[in-house]
């Protein structure tokens, strides 16, 4: 299923939330990077095969997934690693709001107990 088909409708495999895990894993593996972006932004994609991501060779992808506030924080720590400028400031970004939201939901759970 993840190697037939076009190229469009790889990518709308790779977008669906109900694909299976081991379809979006293989998915990410394919070469046009619309494919592999589509399969870096489902939940369901392995973390295994985002932590391979992370290391794309295509910056677009990496630079797709750096927003990505849903990914593990050491993916993201990765990608601000990165040697792409612009990745690195996506990703460095992403933690700061990351950080930010953290530090928000704490301060309304203590508004709440008080």
């Amino acid at each position: 299923l993840c190697t037939e088909g076009s190229p469009e409708l790889l990518e709308r495999i790779a977008e669906n939330r109900h694909s299976w895990p081991s379809t979006l894993a293989c998915l990410s593996y394919q070469a046009l990077a619309e494919i592999r972006i589509a399969a870096a932004g489902n939940p369901n994609t392995p973390l295994a095969s985002i932590m391979i991501m992370v290391k794309d060779e295509n910056p677009d992808v990496r630079f797709s997934m750096a927003e990505d506030a849903n990914l593990p924080e050491d993916a993201l720590n990765i990608l601000a690693a990165d040697d792409n400028p612009f990745v690195k400031l996506r990703a460095e970004n992403t933690l700061q709001r990351i950080d930010i939201e953290k530090k928000l939901k704490l301060v309304e759970s203590e508004n709440t107990l008080q």
